[in-house]
């Protein structure tokens, strides 16, 4: 039975899915950011050192979005938009900085508790190849070299990888087009959680679960501020 889910991307579904079906709304690092699978794997092997450096901030396609140059990762949601809702404010990142870099940093501690203490299991919704998914599976591993690591990918129907690896589960789920991808198909996601998570009955929860409420931690843009799936 595992304590915590724990999203790795790519988007945003796998994060909001992984809220909705298991109640618990505590946040993790990389739950509203988009990441490509290089800078996901840089990110864990730099054990976040040096992430989120305000001189590698990049405000990229078309002011829509936020790069980190050291990784390739998008931070979609830490910054501001201008009045049209779709482009990052220019001045956000300089005037926001601050309060978001003590997020990110607070978010990367929780990670390095909870994978101390958690059984664990890390859902990504890719489409990887057989050699990229050993590849984190690997780069996770290392971060828990006294406990099991277990890695669940959600592809798309129709995407083949096959892994005969103990620790590295498959599951096809069908994406939603337009607006509806950010979030994903509600029924398709809890026949695939509902192979690993018990899902408790009104009131029921897990105490070892229970932790002090985020500073700020939701981490949550509405939905006038999405664009990035």
């Amino acid at each position: 039975m595992y304590s915590r889910l724990i999203s790795l991307g790519r988007g945003c579904d796998c994060a909001h899915q992984i809220r909705r079906f298991t109640g618990i709304e505590t946040a993790f690092y990389f739950d509203w950011l988009v990441t490509p699978h290089s800078g996901l794997v840089k990110v864990l092997r730099l054990r976040f050192d040096g992430c989120f450096a305000k001189e590698n901030l990049v405000v990229v396609e078309e002011g829509t979005t936020v790069c980190d140059r050291l990784t390739g990762v998008q931070y979609h949601h830490n910054f501001s938009r201008s009045a049209d809702k779709k482009t990052i404010d220019p001045l956000a990142i300089e005037r926001e900085y601050s309060r978001e870099s003590a997020k990110m940093s607070f978010l990367a501690r929780r990670w390095f508790e909870a994978i101390q203490k958690e059984t664990i299991l890390f859902v990504r919704r890719d489409t990887p190849s057989v050699q990229q998914a050993l590849e984190l599976y690997q780069v996770l591993a290392e971060q828990m070299p006294d406990r099991a690591t277990s890695l669940l990918f959600v592809v798309l129907p129709g995407h083949e990888l096959t892994i005969d690896h103990p620790g590295i589960f498959v599951e096809a789920c069908p994406k939603p087009a337009g607006e509806a991808a950010w979030y994903g198909d509600d029924a398709a996601w809890n026949g695939v959680l509902g192979n690993y998570w018990h899902r408790r009955g009104p009131g029921e929860r897990n105490p070892s679960l229970a932790g002090p409420r985020d500073p700020d931690q939701t981490v949550f843009a509405p939905p006038s501020n999405r664009g990035k799936d």
